[in-house]
This record gives structure tokens, C-alpha cells and sequence, in this order.
């Protein structure tokens, strides 16, 4: 058997091997490749050295903003795995000051945020339409505020646990008062 009688039997053979590594190859690799960011907490730009950057953690949430002695400080935005994002101020890793917190489901609150926390005086926007104005305490509305309903009674007076509690007044729209 002479070498040329054997080329044209493997020739097909090598040409399918081929062509199954070229398409082969890169769906392999993609789904190999996982990027650095994804896998492990860490800054993709910028650095606490920097002052500014971005910030991520391996199930998705990200900071943007401002940094100091290794934790996040000055403005900034979070945005979390659930839909939700804050805009404002930071100090010591936390919401701390004013800022804006945006609820995936459509509310919104404008306000002063302590450890985390809604602390202090704020308004909190329904996406019915409906809001509340007033004083926050620990994430709870506590305290002295006003709730505006859509039907546009209004409630003012006191909270205590998101609840009314103690002496308020409630406003009818048909300008009926029950003071109590």
C-alpha cells in the first residue's frame, strides 16, 4: 500500500476532528471562562487607597463611591441583588446621613438613614401613590408624622412600630375629623 492510497481515507476523518475542535473549542472556553468579579468578593476600579471606586461581592450587590480608611464614606450608590439601590451618603460601611433608597417594588424613600438604618426625619413614596411624612426610628415609622392615602384621607399624629399609636387626628376627604 503506497502513503497516497491512505491520505484520502483519513482526510475526512481529520477534516470532521477538526472541524468539531474549531466549534468545540470556544463554547468550552466561554463557559469555562467566569470572570473575576463574579467569583469573589473585590474592587473592580479603584481602591480605599484611591478614595473612590467600585466595590463588588460574589452574590451581586455593588458599591460606587466614595471611600476612606478602608470602608465606604462620602456619596455614594449600593446597589443590591434585589432590584434595590441607595444614593446618598455613607460612613464606616453603613447608610449614614441623607440619602434616597429606591425599593425594586416601586416605593421610594427620601430621607436621613443612621447604621443602616431609616433614622430621623423622611418621606416614603407608594407606588400606588400614597406617602408617608414624618419620623423614622430603627426602620419604623415612630413619632410625629403625616400618611396622605390615595383616596386622600390623611392620617397625622403619632407611630410607634409603622403603627398608629397614642393621640392623632384622621382626615376624611369628605372633611369629616376623628381627633383621638
Amino acid at each position: 500500500m503506497r502513503p497516497s492510497q491512505t491520505i484520502p481515507e483519513i482526510s475526512p476523518m481529520r477534516d470532521r476532528l477538526l472541524l468539531i475542535a474549531a466549534i468545540a473549542t470556544p463554547l468550552i472556553l466561554a463557559f469555562m471562562a467566569v470572570p473575576a468579579e463574579a467569583a469573589e468578593n473585590g474592587w473592580l476600579r479603584g481602591s480605599c487607597e484611591s478614595g473612590s471606586g467600585i466595590y463588588r461581592w460574589s452574590d451581586g450587590n455593588r458599591y460606587e463611591g466614595g471611600c476612606r480608611n478602608n470602608s465606604f464614606e462620602g456619596r455614594g450608590t449600593l446597589y443590591l441583588n434585589n432590584g434595590d439601590r441607595y444614593e446618598g451618603s455613607f460612613s464606616r460601611d453603613a447608610k449614614n446621613g441623607s440619602g434616597t433608597y429606591h425599593f425594586a417594588n416601586g416605593y421610594r424613600f427620601e430621607g436621613q438613614f443612621r447604621n443602616g438604618k431609616r433614622n430621623g426625619r423622611g418621606t416614603l413614596y407608594r407606588s400606588n401613590g400614597e406617602r408617608y411624612i414624618g419620623n423614622y426610628q430603627e426602620d419604623r415609622k415612630a413619632g410625629q408624622g403625616s400618611y396622605y392615602f390615595l383616596n386622600g384621607d390623611r392620617y397625622e399624629g403619632n407611630w410607634t412600630a409603622d403603627l398608629f399609636a397614642g393621640q392623632g387626628s384622621y382626615y376624611y376627604n369628605n372633611s369629616d375629623e376623628y381627633a383621638g
